[in-house]
């Protein structure tokens, strides 16, 4: 099948030059390459497409359209039955045959995620980066129990062109690719997120980049909760797959959780009891329950948190190894114990709250 490969480009090409040079080199024959200009021509842009202009398709908007515009756009014109849509952010791998893994794997499946490896330079960068393994494992145990994904990070996959048409292209929306997922599931669309077709993509190095983005992806996931909650009859019979990412994901807190429980129940308080008392403490009945009181909530909080602790830490590194993605124990540390919580709450009072009170102002077109 010929494989059409569609780059939307705005204001900064990033690693365009990278991407198009691998792109051409690639051994599959039957291929085109489609740069899509949205917004203004710059000089740094047209200097990396003039590189490559024997061997690539230019469309220039001449105004901004946004993403979703630009690509449903340039659809039309795509000659190929395999859409592969990467962003310019987007690293891919130094493989000469990887538009032929895709084409191949295609011929099973509908929809193709690629797994995205974070890319940092900053330490704030790579405790982000482990945002992607979570995507990770999450897609790929979605896709395993259902052959279906309620999530697709639009920044690289390939589909069918006859799927994408089927389903109504992007959504005018802000998050397009996670609509585009959801809009699979009511069709008889399969997927799969090959492992070994992993490529990188750029992560924010600073909070200021982070929150540029991040206020991006509370809406998006504002708005697909949204709608799942709408059309909910559509979407329970995939609720145990939900429940599986979730299982696996949160294992270490439900793993916390039980040992909690085990410390609270009362053969357990007994057994600590009578340690204590074995002990013999010659300090009155007040120091010894004061004792017992720190050692009990110490032992609970300090095993629970250790428990879950180990718990998180095996299975990412697990997974790390399965995707090949980059694991650094005391990264991933800072990024359970600090980061993950500062990111929930983030959603819940910018996604939840502030954008509710306050109109959002993005720099996106949709």
């Amino acid at each position: 099948m010929k494989v059409s490969v569609l780059i939307p480009v705005y204001k900064d090409p990033k690693y365009l030059e990278d991407i198009l040079s691998k792109l051409v080199k690639n051994t599959l024959k039957d291929k085109e390459i489609i740069v899509i200009v949205d917004g203004e021509l710059t000089e740094s842009i047209r200097e990396v497409i003039e590189k490559f202009e024997s061997n690539i398709k230019v469309i220039t908007n001449g105004i901004r359209l946004g993403k979703v515009e630009s690509l449903n756009s340039a659809v039309d014109i795509a000659s190929g039955e395999i859409l592969v849509f990467l962003d310019n952010d987007v690293e891919l791998p130094d493989d000469i045959y990887f538009l032929s893994k895709i084409n191949k794997e295609m011929e099973r499946c509908d929809i193709l995620e690629m797994p995205k490896e974070g890319k940092a330079d900053s330490l704030f960068g790579k405790i982000v980066s482990y945002d992607y393994l979570s995507g990770a494992i999450a897609s790929l145990l979605t896709t395993l129990v259902l052959g279906k994904n309620l999530f697709l990070c639009g920044s690289a996959f390939a589909i069918k062109k006859e799927t994408f048409l089927k389903l109504g292209k992007f959504s005018k929306v802000i998050n397009e690719d996670w609509q585009l997922a959801l809009k699979s599931l009511s069709n008889n669309v399969k997927f799969s997120y090959p492992t070994d077709l992993k490529v990188k993509t750029l992560v924010p190095n600073n909070i200021f980049e982070w929150i540029n983005q991040r206020k991006k992806w509370a809406l998006g996931m504002k708005y697909w909760w949204r709608d799942i909650f709408i059309n909910i009859s559509n979407y329970i019979k995939h609720l145990p797959a939900v429940l599986l990412v979730g299982v696996v994901l949160f294992s270490s807190v439900i793993v916390s959780g039980g040992v909690w429980l085990f410390f609270s129940l009362p053969e357990t308080q007994l057994t600590i009891f009578n340690i204590i008392s074995q002990l013999g403490i010659p300090l009155g009945v007040s120091a010894f329950i004061h004792s017992y009181l720190l050692t009990f909530l110490l032992l609970r909080s300090s095993t629970s948190l250790g428990i879950s602790l180990l718990v998180n830490v095996g299975i990412f590194f697990a997974f790390s190894k399965l995707f090949k993605f980059r694991f650094n124990i005391i990264e991933f540390m800072v990024y359970t114990l600090f980061y993950y919580p500062f990111v929930t709450l983030f959603y819940i009072i910018y996604g939840g709250l502030i954008s509710t009170i306050i109109k959002p102002k993005l720099d996106w077109v949709y």
